[in-house]
């Protein structure tokens, strides 16, 4: 199957996680963000990862997140839901969730707490890939995982066909510059660390998701129409 990867450009807000008073889920509060998104022309949204706390909700939480989401962006922006859990079946429900309510992709750190291989790393991805038809973003940060992408394991993954990105959200530029020698032309790479966007974009992101982004989207828009005008 061929992805269409052209949506995955731009400014992509990590979303905050929302609670009301009562610590539940705020679904009316993430609508009417995601909504004050896409007016000012945000390209996407990266839901239930480190910024949306996905690892501090319940299944169910995640899933009224990733609903309440996908509801107010439409067709008009590209969803991506971060499936990522210690639980290789956990990861794999809330992934054909997503693929349920039309979502773009889905996103997932390795399993956490057991320090695994790299073999069962690559297993625990091609279990949550198997699960649906959606394409497959790789989530490396290794500052809260305590698992850093390798390149041999990164190079085997790029070729596979559901994967089509890469959220790189380790604090070295270099590493992202060698993601792209390594995976071509094509391949999305995402840069994570907000502060690093334009050092990100330079060495070779597509494009960027971030947690400030969300809390000032015009200064990130603004600075990716600079960076792809030529005028920075």
């Amino acid at each position: 199957m061929k992805y269409d990867t052209s949506i995955y450009r731009g400014v992509f807000c990590a979303l905050n996680a929302i609670y009301d008073e009562n610590d539940n889920i705020n679904t009316d509060a993430i609508k009417a963000l995601v909504t004050k998104y896409k007016q000012l022309g945000v390209n996407g949204i990266y839901a239930c990862g480190s910024t949306g706390e996905g690892f501090l909700l319940s299944t169910e939480e995640r899933m009224q997140v990733a609903e309440a989401v996908k509801e107010a962006a439409g067709d008009d922006m590209a969803v991506i839901v971060h499936v990522g859990a210690a639980s290789t079946k956990e990861a794999c429900i809330l992934a054909r969730h997503a693929e349920k309510i039309g979502v773009s992709a889905v996103s997932a750190v390795p399993s956490v707490y057991y320090r695994l291989s790299e073999a069962s790393i690559e297993k625990h991805w091609d279990t949550i890939m198997d699960s649906t038809e959606l394409p497959f973003f790789i989530y490396n940060i290794p500052q809260l995982t305590g698992y850093d992408l390798s390149f041999e394991l990164f190079e085997k993954m790029a070729k596979k066909e559901k994967v089509i990105g890469i959220k790189n959200s380790s604090e070295s530029t270099c590493q992202t510059e060698r993601f792209r020698k390594i995976a071509g032309p094509d391949f999305v790479i995402f840069n994570g660390p907000d502060e690093q966007l334009l050092a990100g974009r330079l060495m070779g992101a597509t494009a960027g998701i971030g947690g400030t982004y969300g809390t000032m989207p015009e200064l990130y828009l603004e600075l990716t129409r600079l960076i792809e005008t030529g005028d920075i």
